[in-house]
């Protein structure tokens, strides 16, 4: 298994509204992840791509998590799941799911992060989605396929 590593571009990150905010139900901000930016090179089984979306302020917290496959991702053969979480913890915030399918994602009611553990810390952390393909296919195989990440990062520096 071969990991390949992305950054996100910074258009594709959104810091959002306070409405935004409100309807969302805490995010802060939206990262999109489009196939269209990215060449992805892997070609053997259970391959991955993990691609870095935020470095955190020191003393940060993440208290939502959700995701929407906007435009279901396409061209491989086997099973392709994405997952977000830290750069130690890759499915700390979203576990594993499927993203052949369009639709959203809610790691848990409430779109609470999976594991309390890593949602916090007093020294910054880097903030990562994962693609993994199975057993068959490969990421270089994706043709096509949009992902909204919504996160509520919150800078415990900043509240005073």
């Amino acid at each position: 298994m071969a990991d390949e590593t992305e950054t996100i571009p910074v258009t594709r990150i959104a810091k959002l509204s306070l409405q935004e905010q409100v309807a969302s139900g805490g995010a802060t901000h939206r990262f999109t992840i489009d196939k269209a930016d990215y060449t992805w090179a892997g070609t053997g089984a259970t391959d991955t791509v993990t691609t870095t979306l935020m470095t955190t302020t020191t003393d940060f917290l993440v208290d939502t998590a959700f995701a929407n496959v906007t435009t279901a991702f396409t061209g491989t053969a086997g099973t392709l799941t994405v997952m977000v979480g830290t750069d130690g913890d890759p499915n700390n915030f979203i576990a594993a799911t499927d993203c052949k399918t369009a639709g959203p994602i809610a790691p848990v009611v409430g779109a609470d992060p999976v594991t309390a553990a890593g949602t916090h810390a007093a020294a910054a952390d880097v903030l990562t989605c994962r693609f993994t393909s199975g057993t068959t296919g490969n990421p270089a195989d994706v043709t096509a396929g949009v992902v909204d990440i919504y996160l509520g990062v919150r800078d415990c520096n900043a509240l005073g």
